[in-house]
């Protein structure tokens, strides 16, 4: 819709950050549900996957210099590291002293036991999510 309103005339430039990572992310977002996840010990196994994490406070500087700099009708990707899952948790293992999930579930198993909660909650231990 913002690059509808931009071949329309208007000023529009657009960024879209990769997985924010940084503090004061209260809702949380995607990457900081990881993270919460994580330090509250709810996170056994993950999928072998991989991310391109950014700093918050360099998405909010790449949010002015878009807003400075940016062309209209233009995308601008706010992005830094890319990681796997597995680094990220080692990342957070590091800094916290944590213990660092090691059971690396197939994707297509952590799909299938996420198709349903209470399968997914007999692979991971966790209890049923409620809708």
């Amino acid at each position: 819709m913002a690059l509808e309103f931009a071949r329309g005339g208007l000023p529009v430039v657009i960024v879209n950050p990769t997985a924010p990572i940084g503090d004061h992310d209260v809702k949380p977002t995607p990457t900081g549900k990881i993270v919460a996840d994580f330090l509250r010990g709810g996170m056994p196994a993950f999928i072998d996957t991989g991310l391109n994490v950014v700093d918050v406070r360099d998405v909010a500087a790449g949010h002015l210099l878009a807003c400075e700099r940016g062309r209209a009708g233009e995308r601008y990707i706010l992005g830094s590291e890319n990681l796997t899952l597995a680094e990220i948790f080692g990342k957070l293992a590091k800094i916290t002293g944590r213990q660092a999930p090691t059971l690396r579930l197939p994707y297509v198993v952590a799909w299938c036991a996420g198709a349903c909660s209470t399968a997914w909650a007999e692979v991971t231990g966790m209890p049923p999510r409620v809708p």
